[in-house]
C-alpha cells in the first residue's frame, strides 16, 4: 500500500475523525509504498519503496518466507 494509505489506516484504527484524517498524512513525491511486517508479540517492521512493483515483490517474498517457516501470513 502507499505510505498515505498506510498512515490513514493507522489513524483510523486510533479513532481519528474524518477532519483529522484530511491532515493526518502528507503527500509524498515520489509516492512511497510500504511493506509492513507484524512479528510475534508487538514487534513490527516496515520497508519503504518508491517502486510499487518492487514493494509487491518484497511483500510476496516475505509472505512466502513466513509460510515456509510454518507460520501464518496475512497480506493486508
Amino acid at each position: 500500500m502507499s505510505a498515505e494509505e498506510s498512515w490513514k489506516k493507522e489513524a483510523e484504527k486510533e479513532g481519528a475523525t474524518p477532519e483529522e484524517l484530511k491532515v493526518y498524512y502528507e503527500k509524498f513525491d515520489p509516492t512511497m509504498f510500504i511493506v509492513k511486517m507484524q512479528m510475534a508479540g508487538d514487534d513490527a517492521g516496515q520497508f519503504s519503496f518508491t517502486d510499487q512493483k518492487q514493494a509487491i515483490l518484497v511483500g510476496k517474498a516475505m509472505a512466502q518466507a513466513v509460510k515456509l517457516c510454518g507460520s501464518k501470513s496475512d497480506p493486508n
